[in-house]
C-alpha cells in the first residue's frame, strides 16, 4: 500500500508508524535551515496526499527534473495519482510550497530504492541533502537504501554521500552508479 492511499486520516506533517518494514516515526519530519545562526526556511517531509497532485505536476513539468530523476511519469495530475498509487511518495515543502518528492519503492523485505527530484530553481541550496537526511534519520533500523544516480550528477551523488551513502558499483555501459546505505550505521553528514 503506497503512504498516500492512507487518505487524510493523517495530519500533514506527520508520517506513519509501521507501513510494513518501512516503520518511519510519526513526528513531524522537518528541520529549520540555518543560516548565520537564525532560521532562513523549514524544510518538511509529507505523506503526499491527493490534494498534493498539481503542486506535484508542477515540480514534474521540468524535463530536465525528470530525466536527472529517470522518471517517465507526466506532468499532470492524473499520471501523479498513478505514482502515487505505485511508490511511496512523499512531498518536500520548504518554505511551505512543494519543491520536490522522495519516492520509495520496495526491492526485498529489508531494502528500498530511493528516489527524489527537486524544482531547479532549487537547486544547489542544500534542500535535498536535508530531506533526504531526514528521512533517513526516521526510517526502520535495519532498512537498507539504495539509489541509481547518472555518472554526471554530481549534485545527486554528493547528496547520497553527505548522508552516508557509497558507492558500490555502476550498472556497466549506462554510465549508472548504484549506493548503497545500511541504516544500522549512524546518519553521517559532511
Amino acid at each position: 500500500m503506497a503512504l498516500c492511499g492512507l487518505g487524510t486520516a493523517l495530519a500533514r506533517g506527520s508520517v506513519l508508524i509501521n507501513v510494513r518494514n518501512l516503520a518511519i516515526t510519526a513526528v513531524p519530519l522537518c528541520t529549520a535551515f540555518l543560516l548565520g545562526g537564525r532560521i532562513m526556511s523549514e524544510i518538511k517531509l509529507d505523506i503526499a496526499l491527493p490534494d498534493d497532485r498539481p503542486a506535484i505536476a508542477k515540480v514534474l513539468a521540468d524535463p530536465l527534473v525528470r530525466q536527472r530523476a529517470h522518471l517517465l511519469v507526466m506532468p499532470d495530475p492524473t499520471a501523479v495519482a498513478m505514482l502515487m498509487d505505485s511508490v511511496h511518495l512523499l512531498t518536500i515543502r520548504y518554505d511551505g510550497r512543494v519543491v520536490g518528492i522522495i519516492t520509495l519503492d520496495r526491492v526485498s523485505t529489508d531494502c528500498w530504492e530511493l528516489g527524489y527530484l527537486l524544482n531547479r530553481a532549487d537547486w544547489g541550496r542544500g534542500i535535498m541533502t536535508t530531506a533526504v537526511g531526514l528521512l533517513c534519520d526516521r526510517m526502520k533500523p535495519g532498512t537498507q537504501l539504495t539509489a541509481t544516480v547518472d555518472n554526471e550528477n554530481v549534485a545527486s551523488q554528493r547528496v547520497l554521500i553527505k548522508n552516508g551513502f557509497t558507492r558500490v558499483r555502476d550498472d556497466g555501459e549506462r554510465g549508472i552508479w548504484i549506493y548503497k546505505r545500511d541504516l544500522r550505521q549512524s546518519n553521517i553528514r559532511v
